[in-house]
């Protein structure tokens, strides 16, 4: 990795662009600026357990999310339980900020070929509202297919909250679910096709929910960009330690 001046990267971006040949992918970190300032996965994981405790007494589980996702999973009530009562059904919204209206705005204007998404909240939809335009998005190759020619498609690889919650990815063990390991096959083989020999953008390089990383390096596992910037202040050893796989990509 070659580390290089905000300017320079944005040279670099705008060259890919004048060429026809950038692709975006965001997570978690986009939506955690301000304004929006979505909560991180301990500010949630801690107001589930507290929210559990104040109805039920002791939490049999801690406050790490993944352990917490599991244990409802397991109990079958990670959607009717977990997702719908414990979990904040406003913590995934907020006024969009303007990373948002900057991706939304290079979507609606076909700036992007393709737009990749790990996060399930609908900000850059949102933001694409204020512009006066619909940004086309879905959560696998089936709804992407359905976009028309010319129109950039936006890839919720991890679900849409406001879509569909109970689809969407919070523990490890829904990788085994089949309906579910049959939409990341089909994303895995989307992106392969749409973002092989492009160069790709990143920004809000990783999340702190270790599951949804191996999500993310599951669909660009195969994938060989020519070029790939990443828009992050952290160092090469800090990134890596945030997902290894996609740094090796």
């Amino acid at each position: 990795m070659v580390e290089v001046s905000l300017d320079e990267g944005i040279e670099a971006a705008l060259g890919s662009l004048l060429s026809d040949r950038l692709s975006l992918l965001t997570g978690a970190g986009l939506s955690m600026a301000p304004p929006t300032c979505l909560p991180s996965t301990a500010v949630l994981a801690q107001s589930a357990r507290q929210t559990y405790e104040a109805r039920l007494g002791a939490a049999p589980f801690g406050n790490d999310i993944a352990e917490q996702a599991d244990y409802f999973y397991n109990r079958h009530e990670l959607v009717t339980v977990y997702l719908r009562t414990l979990i904040d059904k406003d913590a995934f919204a907020g006024p969009p900020n303007c990373g948002h209206a900057a991706v939304a705005d290079l979507i609606l204007v076909n700036a992007l070929k393709t737009a990749v998404t790990t996060n399930v909240d609908t900000m850059i939809e949102t933001a694409g509202q204020f512009l006066f335009g619909h940004v086309e998005t879905g959560v696998d190759a089936g709804a992407m297919a359905l976009v028309p020619a010319g129109v950039t498609p936006l890839l919720k690889i991890h679900g849409c909250r406001q879509a569909d919650l109970a689809t969407t990815i919070w523990s490890v063990l829904q990788l085994g679910d089949p309906a579910i390991n049959a939409r990341l096959t089909g994303n895995a083989a989307w992106l392969t096709q749409r973002l092989a020999n492009r160069d790709l953008l990143i920004v809000g390089y990783a999340t702190d929910w270790d599951y949804l990383n191996q999500v993310l390096d599951r669909a660009l596992g195969t994938v060989a960009p020519a070029r790939v910037v990443i828009v992050d202040p952290s160092d090469e050893t800090t990134l890596t330690a945030k997902a290894p796989q996609l740094m090796a990509l």
